[in-house]
């Protein structure tokens, strides 16, 4: 019996180190056919799930962010009425406008508040593939050649509608001004420039009780508005209304985390009473200055570039 027992253990011994179950094959360089009962999938994917570089992010974590207006909104002189008596008057989107894209509804750090959902365009260029003679190929399969890339497809962004519409009363007219002038390089302030810069920001969250701080940073360059869906209206639907309105734009850039370990970030974070942690690194000097709670939480939001800008971080607290 015990001879039997030995000779199943030498053939999966022998198996084993063929299928690389008892560590590294031959050569040391070729992955085991199956290495399941040495490696711990469960515990390495938890364990990755704690580093932020591996951290799922939620997808609802994010601000648009829209400037400037073009000063051309604001002159009446550009969109007319007629009035009743047959006369042209100013149309009235003056007093909307002003308020609409005012510092309550625009510049918050809750970004422009009647957007509701955004759709990023794709990045993609064409393949093309190497024509051969019929006749001539050799039975060769033709080779990949890559094309030009592609031009950008609109940005859509979704507003939602208010008792003063926003799609109506700012993107309607920027749309017909848009139409009038063009998309001709103009001076920043003139009137008859209708381009603007769309940011938009996605968060990402860090420890508990902590801020969230700016993981992806996308900037739409030259953006005007090009169109805005039709208005249904019914007596049936009672959800929210939105319109999806497209943006042209001439360029893009993405921006990430710098060159900084959120990981080490955190755990200081975790490990220290935020105020303490501020005295760590302010000398003691963040306490006297707790009054400014709200500036804390606006510099620590950016987190991602609260070290490559400490000096200006210092500043803010007269440090």
């Amino acid at each position: 019996m015990g001879g039997f027992l030995e000779s199943i253990q030498k053939i999966n011994s022998k198996v084993d180190k063929v299928l690389g179950y008892g560590g590294t094959p031959e050569p040391p360089d070729v992955r085991p056919l199956n290495s399941g009962n040495l490696f711990n999938y469960r515990d390495n994917f938890l364990h990755l799930l704690n580093q932020w570089e591996f951290s799922i992010p939620n997808s609802n974590l994010w601000i648009v962010y829209i400037t400037p207006y073009p000063a051309g909104l604001n002159a009446r002189d550009f969109i007319l009425r007629e009035g009743t008596d047959g006369s042209k008057k100013p149309n009235n989107i003056d007093t909307d406008i002003k308020k609409l894209t005012s510092e309550q509804y625009q510049r918050t750090d809750a970004g422009c508040v009647f957007a509701q959902g955004v759709n990023i365009p794709p990045e993609q260029m064409s393949i093309q593939h190497t024509t051969m003679s019929q006749n001539h190929n050799r039975n060769f399969l033709p080779g990949v050649v890559g094309g030009p890339r592609s031009t950008f497809q609109p940005l859509i962004i979704q507003f939602r509608e208010t008792n003063t519409s926003f799609t109506h009363s700012v993107v309607r007219p920027w749309i017909i001004l848009a139409s009038h002038h063009g998309m001709v390089a103009r001076p920043a302030g003139s009137m008859k420039n209708m381009k603007t810069t769309v940011q938009l920001i996605q968060f990402g969250k860090t420890a508990a009780q902590s801020p969230l701080i700016n993981r992806k940073i996308y900037k739409f360059h030259d953006c005007v508005p090009m169109s805005y869906d039709a208005a249904n209206l019914n007596y049936i639907s009672t959800e929210p209304m939105t319109f999806s309105t497209q943006w042209a734009f001439s360029r893009y850039t993405v921006e990430t985390l710098p060159e900084t370990d959120v990981n080490l970030l955190i755990n200081d974070v975790e490990k220290t009473p935020f105020l303490n942690f501020l005295d760590k690194i302010t000398k003691g000097k963040a306490s006297k200055v707790a009054g400014k709670a709200e500036k804390i939480g606006n510099a620590v939001k950016d987190a991602g570039k609260t070290i490559g800008r400490g000096k200006r971080f210092l500043e803010t607290f007269g440090l």
